[in-house]
């Protein structure tokens, strides 16, 4: 069985990416996109292994039309609420998407840590809505802390069956809600959109989120935490997406139509690395919302 533990004597540090549920009361907003968040509570512990080296490869010719937006904050306003990696798993999702996929650098938007406020995080999605149009391939990405609210509370419609909404923590400790980012998305008129969401509850971003040509791919299912851990370098899902997934290639045939033609694509890498991610951790279980089941997404 493949684990990343390396033995008991080995004593490394993984952290639940999790936030107590807020209650409208705790707000300092009152209207979208935000809530305010404070009130985190971390506790995991597993042993893990180092990573393989980066294969070589010839970045391919760059594509004017695709564009990308990147967000991970491992570095909190409130230090309380700092984690390990997503910060990482942001910049490796940057070379990758430069690297491999031929996005230009200028066409992707690159917030960590303090850069990522909930101001800069709003600017940049209107920039992706500004310059995006129907034949491009469109990439929104976020990894840190996500948490869950009473549904409704910051006057976005009533739409949950769980009476919760999912958000995305911003530097600053603002919460963008997924029914704010689905009114933003509206307006995006690619029908190749990646969703990436790499925090807890992420997979609660679906079905406000789901739409024509789009694929949501979420580190862990809506009631259920992610992890991250300190020496790997990476969030768990991550490390099997990203840098095994996408950067090494191994995800490579492991899509629903089974093609390996030496470009992985998004399906390819969830599937890739779910089944690892769930064997590493089985409270963490990956999340797959895709449009279009009988063609996969390439980037």
């Amino acid at each position: 069985m493949r684990k990343l533990f390396v033995g008991l004597l080995v004593l490394v540090f993984a952290v639940s990416i999790a936030v107590v549920p807020l209650t409208a009361t705790s707000a300092r907003l009152n209207v979208n996109p935000s809530v305010a968040v404070k009130g985190f509570t971390d506790s995991a512990t597993s042993p893990l292994k180092g990573k393989p080296p980066k294969p070589p490869g010839k970045p391919p010719k760059v594509a004017p039309n695709k564009w990308a937006v990147i967000i991970g904050i491992s570095k909190y306003a409130d230090p309380d609420a700092n984690i390990y990696n997503p910060d990482k798993d942001a910049k490796e999702m940057a070379r990758v998407l430069e690297k491999q996929y031929g996005f230009a650098e200028d066409n992707i938007r690159l917030l960590t840590n303090a850069e990522a406020t909930k101001d800069n995080i709003l600017a940049a999605i209107t920039w992706l809505i500004d310059n995006e149009n129907s034949t491009s391939i469109v990439v929104f990405f976020y990894c840190g802390h996500g948490g869950q609210t009473e549904d409704g509370a910051r006057g976005d419609p009533v739409d949950e069956t769980d009476g919760l909404d999912e958000y995305i923590v911003t530097y600053d400790m603002w919460g963008i809600t997924d029914d704010y980012l689905a009114s933003e998305f509206e307006n995006i008129e690619s029908t190749s959109f990646m969703l990436w969401f790499g925090s807890c509850h992420s997979g609660g971003m679906s079905p406000d989120l789901n739409g024509d040509g789009r694929v949501i791919v979420a580190a862990t299912e809506e009631d259920k935490v992610a992890y991250d851990y300190l020496l790997l370098r990476n969030t768990l899902f991550g490390y099997y997406y990203i840098d095994e997934g996408m950067k090494d290639g191994k995800a490579d045939g492991y899509g629903p139509n089974g093609v390996s033609d030496n470009v992985v694509t998004v399906e390819e890498a969830f599937y890739y690395a779910k089944p690892l991610v769930t064997e590493e951790q089985p409270d963490q279980v990956p999340f797959i919302w895709d449009s279009d089941t009988t063609n996969e997404l390439y980037l």
